[in-house]
């Protein structure tokens, strides 16, 4: 069935070759934000390295599809000078292992990145972003896990999945998930909005019901929820909200849209206005959460959307 939600994400389509006006192959702004091959710096406190060119699986959508990954170094020696280099920089507070995708990594391979990225004082914690757990779900086996368990003893890990609809959270995955956060990783997801795979309220609140279900956190969502309820409905009507997998942005403009686009942000994105009803009633209905420290959590008022308003405006 070619109309299949799960097909749609990786069958090729003769459109893709068109050229369309206004339409860029790095939409997210990667080349200008490369530091040096192998790094991005797009956001104060945080270096995002591209670890692997490889993936389990080649999503349509991908945002780094025409990403020079011939340039990312192989060698220990060159990622020893970017460690180095990141040590320099006190700012700095969370590394994300990216590419392609870091899991694709070998464990040993894995282990001396992680090693190194946990070595660094001021780094507080270490992000994840990987679809493997999806594809391959028995690449999370006893020695990962084991692996996992013991590098979160040394900084917090959270890792990032790449779901985007219901029908991707199979058995197996499950199982994973449930492994993961015993060995103490929090888990956290990002969605693409896709046409014609996920973009109706029916289908967000599915998996959202089901990522929550399966035991990976929607405490975003619900700070979202929370902070939604207190607006009218003549200004929900103007909200986009945008997620990363780890902040939500509440937008009023294509502007501040395209921003976080441009910024690599914002790859969830919901018109409040027209689902708000659907969403708040079903989400507010799901079972609570608690974080790990038993604290509410709470939006941050000078996000780097607002950062970046600020600056506008000066």
């Amino acid at each position: 069935d070619w109309k299949d939600p799960l097909l749609k994400q990786v069958l090729p389509l003769e459109n893709e070759a068109e050229a369309r006006p206004g339409f860029v192959n790095d939409a997210v702004g990667d080349s200008d934000a490369q530091d040096g091959n192998g790094v991005l710096r797009k956001y104060q406190g945080r270096a995002l390295l591209l670890l692997s060119r490889n993936c389990a699986v080649h999503c349509r959508y991908c945002f780094r599809r025409e990403f020079p990954y011939e340039e990312i170094p192989s060698a220990k020696i060159d990622w020893e000078k970017i460690y180095s280099l990141l040590a320099t920089d006190t700012d700095l507070e969370e590394i994300l292992f990216s590419g392609g995708d870091p899991l694709s990594l070998s464990d040993s391979n894995l282990r001396w990145h992680w090693t190194r990225a946990a070595s660094i004082p001021h780094v507080k914690r270490i992000r994840i972003h990987t679809r493997v757990p999806v594809v391959i779900p028995n690449r999370i086996d006893e020695h990962f896990l084991g692996l996992l368990q013991e590098m979160n003893l040394r900084k917090p890990v959270y890792i990032v999945l790449h779901i985007n609809h219901a029908n991707e959270i199979h058995g197996e995955l499950e199982e994973g998930v449930k492994a993961l956060r015993a060995a103490g990783a929090a888990l956290l997801n990002q969605t693409v909005l896709l046409r014609g795979v996920n973009d109706n309220a029916d289908t967000l609140i599915e998996l959202s019901q089901r990522l929550l279900d399966t035991g990976v956190s929607l405490q975003n969502i619900r700070t979202a929820v929370t902070h939604l309820r207190s607006r009218g409905e003549a200004d929900l009507a103007k909200i986009t909200l945008m997620s990363d997998g780890a902040s939500i942005y509440e937008c009023t403009n294509n502007e501040e849209i395209i921003d976080l686009l441009q910024g690599g942000q914002g790859v969830f994105g919901i018109a409040i206005g027209k689902v708000w009803n659907e969403v708040e009633g079903s989400l507010s209905t799901l079972q609570g959460e608690n974080t790990d420290d038993g604290s509410i959590v709470t939006g941050n008022a000078s996000d780097e959307l607002a950062i970046r308003r600020k600056l506008r405006g000066a």
